[in-house]
């Protein structure tokens, strides 16, 4: 007898082809959904997650590179290298992180890290010298990558079976809304108490705001025996044993369908979207910078921030409408609608510094740039399924902050070395811009779930000419 998790859930054979045989005897044995609201609860923790956690600390670490270069006399290459080994210790962790979710204790391994992260940046307020923030952050990077880069993604990927476009843009916009209350308030509270008293102030955000959701609010994935079930799930389990009800497109969003891990390694389509990502990173790489940048033009502190809370409150925007779009129209569409503005914002930053012309720049490049953290993840799920989709996305990740490490440092470096110019760098971001938007329609027109869909679609034709012939061979025998 098949256990409560079990019951009409479709199996794969081992090419990932689905069986539904029985399956309508299965569904009627579904325990009731006591907990229809659970995956918004769920939600809600997600956001928390992005606008207190990569929110608060990814969007202003710019806002430190002046005062800390300042503070230790050092250069500016010199100072990024403090992102560059926290995202060292991000790709160290990547590498078991999606194991670890799978096989530790969610709310435990959340909130052990959680508040290890914050420890980590209240010890900044002790650091004497670059060595010791290099080592602190070392250690951070350890820690906040599971809860705060990896967890929400794959926690919404588990309780969303619908929507899941539309609820992963509305939980990275919280990221891009942090990023335009965050980068002002850091100037300000940076000049009124000092980098150090910065550091102290994320680290108890951390503590006081997202301990409590991790301790007793999130949790990996719906447990039926328990009366849990994705958002959407109930609904696709009771439309898949009749093929006339069967949506093709799918199979890709349900959690419980897709290529095993080993299948999408060794596919040839893995090799683009591992490209995706790395081309996706590039530009990501620049983020710290965007500040920096506009201050090489005479800009006050204040005056770049603002410009910076532009590019967020375009983030938040395209974010929030590009998960619909992803949601309602063929993907291939949407990333091309998503994509022009991005790079029309990133070639107007380019050419001028003139504040009216670089904060619509800024708007439109936050909003290309916000868009794409939303594409990489929902044209690797189309193209993988649900089925192993942490594992993957884990997978991928390691190469994609690999890329941000160097990027960051290469940044760095090129600015000291072409005579303290971000242009050469901004051209480098525009080519991986485009490039990324452009494999993101290549991966999506030849994803491995295309020939499952493909295969799914037969198989429900020939069972609707079968339930046919046989009603057409009972029609005599009746009459």
């Amino acid at each position: 007898m098949k256990n409560a998790t079990e019951i009409g859930v479709p199996k794969a054979d081992s090419n990932g082809s689905l069986n539904f045989n029985n399956s309508t005897a299965q569904n009627q044995s579904l325990p009731p959904n006591t907990h229809k609201y659970k995956p918004w609860v769920i939600w809600i923790g997600c956001c928390l997650l992005e606008f207190i956690g990569d929110g608060l600390e990814g969007n202003t670490r710019g806002q430190f590179y002046h005062s800390l270069r300042t503070a230790f006399h050092a250069k500016q290459d010199q100072v990024s290298l403090i992102v560059t080994f926290q995202l060292i210790g991000t790709v160290i962790i990547l590498i078991v992180a999606g194991n670890l979710l799978e096989k530790v204790n969610t709310k435990l391994l959340l909130s052990v890290c959680i508040a290890g992260s914050a420890i980590c940046y209240i010890c900044c307020y002790f650091a004497t010298s670059l060595w010791q923030m290099y080592l602190i952050f070392i250690i951070n990077g350890l820690l906040y990558t599971t809860p705060l880069i990896l967890a929400p993604t794959i926690l919404l990927s588990n309780w969303f079976a619908e929507k899941f476009g539309t609820v992963l843009s509305l939980m990275f916009a919280f990221t891009a809304l942090a990023g335009t209350i965050f980068q002002p308030l850091a100037v300000v509270v940076i000049h009124h108490f000092g980098w150090r008293g910065a550091y102290v102030g994320i680290g108890l955000a951390f503590a006081i705001c997202l301990l409590p959701f991790t301790l007793f609010v999130l949790k990996l994935k719906p447990d039926r025996s328990k009366g849990e079930y994705a958002w959407g799930e109930e609904k696709l389990l009771a439309n898949t044993p009749s093929p006339k009800k069967a949506k093709v497109g799918k199979n890709a969003l349900n959690p419980n369908i897709g290529l095993s891990k080993k299948q999408a390694f060794t596919s040839g389509i893995f090799l683009v979207v591992l490209l995706m990502v790395i081309l996706f990173e590039g530009v990501r790489g620049f983020d710290s910078y965007m500040q920096p940048y506009q201050r090489t033009a005479g800009l006050s502190a204040l005056t770049a921030a603002s410009i910076c809370s532009f590019a967020e409150i375009g983030s938040l925007v395209g974010k929030t409408y590009g998960g619909y779009l992803l949601d309602r129209l063929n993907t291939n569409l949407a990333v091309a609608i998503l994509a022009v503005p991005g790079i029309l914002g990133w070639i107007g930053l380019f050419c001028t510094h003139y504040y009216p012309v670089a904060v619509a720049s800024a708007f439109f490049a936050g909003s290309g740039t916000g868009t794409l953290g939303i594409i990489v993840p929902w044209v690797t799920r189309q193209a993988f399924g649900g089925k192993e989709y942490s594992v993957i996305y884990s997978r991928l990740s390691i190469a994609g902050y690999g890329v941000v490490a160097l990027c960051t440092e290469f940044y760095g470096w090129l600015y000291d070395a072409l005579g303290k110019t971000y242009k050469p760098v901004l051209i480098i971001v525009i080519c991986c811009f485009g490039l990324a938007a452009i494999t993101a329609c290549i991966v999506f027109a030849n994803r491995p779930m295309k020939k499952l869909e493909a295969q799914e679609k037969e198989r429900e034709a020939e069972e609707l000419r079968q339930e046919e012939a046989a009603a057409a061979s009972k029609a005599p025998v009746e009459a």
